[in-house]
């Protein structure tokens, strides 16, 4: 596993500075406006790579969540990759879920969907990848996404909160969503960092 926290370099060096003071009446203080971060951490757990079809999309634009993560992907690879299995399926996402339903007669349902889709909360790791994610990526896009999956805890809303990624493609339900630190990003034949 990935250790440290990410996305906070300068924060944590000057803790480590601030820590480093073994002399009386220094203090260390936090500013910054509410909900902007100050106290969310972001731990990676693994590193992440996919190549994958975005099924659906789902932007979301209140709550601390949203600040963090401002979209999620339902991404599907394998034979779910081909958008001729819509034909079959139908992709939704509400409220940080994904929802599919298949036709009768389908080939593809559970036994193959769950290990080949996932719903996937994107963290973009800068300014640039926040816009490609939100204005470059639709429905139906092959993209190449890399990262981290990653654990975030925060008081941000008011009390402590945790959002953990899945770490198996075999879970369903809740918390069975990856929770993506996104450091690069292919589509359409460009890449964002």
């Amino acid at each position: 596993a990935v250790q440290g926290i990410v996305g906070q370099d300068r924060a944590l060096t000057a803790l480590e500075v601030g820590l480093g003071i073994r002399s009386r009446g220094y203090n260390i203080f936090v500013t910054g406006l509410t909900g902007s971060g100050r106290t969310t951490t972001v731990k990676p757990h693994a590193r992440y790579r996919v190549a994958a079809r975005v099924l659906s999309t789902e932007r979301y634009r209140s709550g601390w969540e949203s600040d963090l993560s401002p979209i999620d992907f339902a991404l599907g690879w394998g034979e779910l990759s081909d958008p001729k299995v819509d034909e079959w399926v139908d992709w939704s996402q509400s409220t940080r879920w994904y929802f599919y339903k298949w036709d009768s007669g389908s080939p593809w349902q559970n036994e193959y969907i769950v290990p080949h889709s996932a719903n996937t909360h994107i963290i973009p790791s800068t300014d640039n990848l926040r816009r490609a994610v939100l204005r470059a990526v639709d429905e139906d896009d092959l993209v190449l996404l890399e990262g981290h999956l990653v654990f975030v805890d925060s008081a941000d809303a008011g009390e402590p909160y945790c959002w953990r990624s899945s770490l198996s493609r075999q879970d369903t339900g809740q918390h069975s969503c990856e929770v993506l630190y996104l450091e690069r990003l292919v589509v359409d034949g460009m890449e964002y960092r």
